[in-house]
């Protein structure tokens, strides 16, 4: 379901291009890590003993305009929307970091942008989706 969300999300971010007369794709996301977990004090009471909420973190290398960073987000927040009987989204973020290091050889710091990862954690649990039939 997961797959299907993100792909309709990023579909909607792609140009024309005229070298190759055609549409492409300008944001692409590939799976790298997925951690499934409990959510920590999701509910609040005696529950989260018994029968913790779990969760799940999908990490994904993202390859896209900077520009676009803010405008994904809410793509894939709109996606999630559609289909919340089914699954809860609780977070959406996107990550370039900045490395500033010393170099000795070159004898001056050095400042690289590393890779655009997309971390979204979600929850399929039936105690917090509301099934529609």
């Amino acid at each position: 379901m997961i797959d299907i969300i993100l792909n309709n999300a990023l579909n909607r971010f792609e140009t024309y291009d005229d070298t190759f007369k055609r549409v492409i794709p300008t944001a692409i996301a590939t799976l790298t890590n997925m951690n499934y977990g409990n959510h920590k004090t999701f509910f609040g009471d005696d529950t989260d003993v018994d029968a913790p909420l779990t969760q799940t973190t999908g990490t994904y290398d993202l390859v896209c305009d900077p520009n676009d960073h803010s405008a994904i987000v809410g793509a894939i927040a709109q996606e999630f929307a559609k289909v919340e009987s089914c699954v809860r989204v609780f977070g959406i973020e996107i990550s370039r970091p900045t490395v500033t290091k010393w170099s000795a050889r070159k004898g001056k710091a050095m400042t690289s942008q590393r890779k655009t990862t997309l971390t979204i954690t979600w929850s399929e649990d039936s105690r917090i989706t509301t099934w529609k039939l």
